[in-house]
């Protein structure tokens, strides 16, 4: 949702604008534990990606576009960066 306002909706609506931050945590917190997940595992579920990869790939590899600054988003988990390329370059 943050993505979508930030690139498609030229000025947020005061309620937007409120919600926001609480939008931003809860973004912050699936990240948070997606990396905790992938810091004992390579993948979401078994050894080898699929659905679930697949799935939280369509949202992850546009988590950086959510905010400007936002490039820490997957640097600063160690698992991420990893991880998003490999649903990026599998068949």
């Amino acid at each position: 949702m943050v993505r979508f306002w930030r690139h498609f909706v030229s000025e947020l609506s005061p309620l937007q604008q409120l919600d926001l931050p609480e939008r931003l945590k809860k973004g912050y917190a699936a990240l948070d534990v997606m990396e905790q997940h992938l810091a004992t595992r390579p993948f979401f579920v078994d050894d080898r990606y699929g659905l679930a990869d697949i799935a939280l790939y369509g949202y992850t590899h546009v988590a950086t576009k959510a905010i400007s600054t936002s490039r820490a988003i997957l640097t600063s988990r160690l698992g991420l960066p990893a991880w998003s390329h490999s649903p990026a370059t599998s068949p």
